[in-house]
């Protein structure tokens, strides 16, 4: 800012530098980029800090994203985030990479923060309550099918279950104990709790598959 008085008048000017960035389907305002930049997105999970080099940058906002708009081009610049600040609820499959960048060009540094829903509930069989119960049910296996691939669990001596990594969702219990099967409905909801708790779940008898 700068200030003359002449002949009496006095006038002021302000000079404002900064940039427009468009990166990752946003427009973000940042100060002026010399070199390169980079979109740090954990994303939907905000107030996570990022580093690069191991120096505080900022946090990411409410969608995820925090710009850095000031790294190396053409060289590997180490950026990382803290996993302490993403909640418990969610798997990091790594916290830190090396980025490259163009010269007065960017690119994303992209941590997924996959949400893994966490389900406790019991089965109970149908017409016959207590056949999942006592050695019987440390003895039968539950398998749920995923579009990941099958979850493979065992069940508590009161029939009780527990799931991880269970998006939102209906799936089918298939549970087997010797001779004995029958298959259960699931149905995970989409919520904030950290642990989903499913009741008590009636199980349909049914021909045990071989194999099963």
């Amino acid at each position: 800012m700068r200030q003359s008085v002449v002949n009496g008048t006095r006038d002021t000017w302000a000079q404002v530098n900064g940039a427009l960035v468009a990166i990752g389907g946003r427009v973000m305002a940042t100060r002026p980029v010399q070199d390169g930049f980079a979109l740090v997105r954990v994303p939907d999970v905000k107030g996570v800090r990022a580093y690069v080099s191991h120096q505080e940058m900022g946090r990411t906002d409410r969608h995820g994203d925090l710009l850095l708009p000031n790294l190396l081009a053409y060289y590997g610049n180490q950026i990382s985030i803290a996993d302490a600040d993403v909640p418990a609820d969610r798997s990091l499959s790594y916290k830190q990479l090396l980025l490259a960048t163009p010269y007065r060009g960017g690119a994303i540094a992209e941590f997924p923060a996959t949400r893994e829903w966490r389900v406790t509930g019991s089965l109970t069989v149908v017409g016959n309550p207590g056949i999942l119960r006592g050695q019987r049910a440390l003895d039968a296996r539950l398998i749920v099918e995923t579009p990941s691939g099958p979850i493979d669990s065992w069940l508590g001596a009161e029939g009780e279950f527990y799931l991880e990594g269970l998006a939102p969702g209906t799936y089918v219990l298939h549970v087997t104990s010797g001779d004995i099967g029958c298959d259960a409905t699931l149905v995970v909801p989409v919520s904030d709790a950290p642990v989903v708790r499913a009741g008590d779940l009636p199980c349909l008898r049914g021909n045990v598959e071989p194999g099963r």
